[in-house]
């Protein structure tokens, strides 16, 4: 979901020309590619990082042929189907599939979507989404451990693309619908549309008893989505889409 689809094209394998999202330390030499993700989209292009923490003024957009130069094994990693991730110890070293930061590193990634700042929610999820699923229990921690309403709206929101795979995200969602947060209480809404099960529609007629009126029209969309048995109907005139399946090209 964090991608945008401005560019609907297949990128083509890593290269000399290939237009990367990297780290400025990396384009100056200060620190090694460690880690490298695409997005799960088919469009998405090329992430080369070092694995540490970053903030949104440490990220450039750079030609990925001066890095390749200064370090060829680089394009030893495997090229990657869109979703997957390469990382290694050092260079030099062998690539594993996926990613396995420290779990400090991931609490502390965590902690920091619970902000009122977008910016550096994105930036925090820039990385988290890399895990793939394996962030799902840090996200549904994060719901119960937030501070704020914008942090327990982020940990929704990411957890959407989730909802049809992972029981433990819906259960979340059906409690959040009495969240003080308004906007909390859409995105879970949009959870549950999105997951489709139509279990989720007993707890979405509960929670409408005692709605305000902007909630209560968003239950009855996700209603009217999992009856339907069509996500879309969550968001009438729109196509929603969050996973690459729900691309139209993709039907």
């Amino acid at each position: 979901m964090s991608d945008s689809p401005s560019a609907r094209r297949q990128p083509r394998p890593l290269d000399a020309e290939s237009s990367i999202l990297t780290l400025r330390r990396i384009e100056a030499a200060e620190a090694p590619v460690l880690l490298i993700s695409r997005g799960v989209f088919a469009w998405s292009g090329w992430r080369l990082f070092d694995g540490r923490d970053f903030e949104n003024d440490d990220l450039v957009t750079a030609q990925a042929g001066s890095l390749l130069a200064r370090d060829p094994s680089i394009t030893a990693c495997p090229s990657l189907a869109p979703g997957e991730t390469r990382s290694r110890a050092a260079v030099g070293g062998e690539w594993v599939v996926g990613w396995h930061p420290a779990e400090d590193q991931i609490r502390a990634l965590v902690a920091k979507l619970d902000t009122r700042k977008p910016l550096q929610e994105e930036v925090a999820w820039t990385q988290l989404s890399i895990l793939r699923e394996a962030v799902v229990p840090w996200l549904l921690a994060a719901y119960d451990t937030a501070r704020l309403g914008e942090g327990r709206t982020a940990a929704l929101y990411h957890l959407i693309q989730f909802a049809r795979t992972c029981p433990e995200v819906r259960s979340l969602a059906e409690r959040a619908l009495m969240d003080r947060s308004r906007l909390a209480r859409r995105r879970a809404c949009e959870v549950l549309a999105y997951g489709l099960d139509r279990d989720s529609i007993a707890a979405l007629e509960a929670a409408r008893q005692s709605a305000d009126d902007e909630t209560r029209r968003n239950i009855g969309c996700a209603i009217n989505a999992i009856r339907t048995q069509n996500h879309n109907a969550m968001h009438p005139g729109a196509i929603w889409i969050v996973r690459p399946e729900d691309e139209p090209n993709q039907r």
